[in-house]
């Protein structure tokens, strides 16, 4: 099974500037939204599962939307938490397990 993000197209915006003006402009303007889409394998075949070069034939279906809502994301409280915030793998919640 292949998956991909789709942009859904936002009709009639005309975005200009840099990356994050574009996109301060685009999340004025509303929800941005993707559709999910699948690709299943119809013949059952191991070669397709396990290789990326081998096409698939079927065609996509959506399975799903998400979207990402209209907000403001360039406040003076989201720069500071950009500048103190960040990714470690250790950083994660314990399992259940507590192992």
């Amino acid at each position: 099974m292949k998956l991909c993000f789709r942009p859904v197209p936002a009709r009639g915006l005309r975005l200009s500037g840099t990356y994050s003006d574009r996109l301060k402009q685009r999340l004025a303007a509303g929800p941005i939204g993707f559709d999910f889409l699948i690709r299943p394998c119809i013949v059952p075949d191991r070669k397709a599962v396990d290789g990326d070069s081998v096409r698939l034939r079927s065609p996509w279906v959506k399975a799903g939307r998400a979207e990402i809502p209209a907000q403001q994301f360039d406040t003076e409280a989201m720069r500071k938490l950009a500048q103190r915030i960040s990714y470690s793998l250790w950083n994660c919640l314990l399992s259940p397990s507590g192992a």
